[in-house]
């Protein structure tokens, strides 16, 4: 019987303990996305290239171009170049158009063409990162892009150190 008492407490005590874990890795891995107020939540409408796309929201549409990165110009007459920008683009479409993401504003509000200027999140995916890890864009501070400066110039160092993308001698040559 005392037994008994004891393996229920026991497991009473390790079901509690699981419990407290799960709950706490669940806020772990949402902190990042519900740290931002649910109203900066839209939905992209189009991916215009790697680093510029439009969002709804309230039936009002937005230009919005990412802040702390730049991918290379689809216009570019450089045929490698023109490779790059494509890719960057069909990456930036298959992993948020026509998706709800959560925009983040940095230092500065607009760039001179009346875009926002925002960090773009998707779950827990800081896209502006992903796509400098990935070697689709590279670091770049000139508009905005301060907050996660390191973060991101990171991003870049590993890109760059593993060959990915913009900074492979291989990538887009026929």
């Amino acid at each position: 019987m005392f037994l008994m008492k004891n393996n229920k407490k026991l497991f009473s005590l390790i079901i509690a303990f699981f419990f407290f874990v799960f709950v706490f890795l669940l806020n772990q891995n949402t902190l990042t996305m519900t740290s931002l107020p649910e109203e900066d939540v839209y939905l992209v409408s189009k991916v215009i290239d790697g680093d510029t796309i439009e969002v709804i929201k309230d039936n009002e549409t937005f230009k919005v171009r990412y802040s702390g990165i730049d991918t290379p110009e689809l216009d570019s007459k450089n045929k490698e170049t023109k490779c790059l920008a494509e890719k960057a683009k069909e990456a930036n479409e298959n992993l948020i158009n026509n998706k709800k993401v959560k925009l983040e504003e940095d230092t500065n509000d607009k760039d001179e063409y009346g875009r926002l200027l925002r960090y773009v999140w998707l779950d827990n995916i800081l896209i502006n990162e992903y796509l400098v890890e990935n070697g689709l864009a590279r670091a770049d501070t000139f508009l905005s892009g301060e907050k996660y400066k390191e973060r991101i110039e990171k991003a870049e160092k590993e890109a760059k150190e593993k060959e990915r993308g913009i900074w492979s001698e291989e990538n887009c040559l026929n």
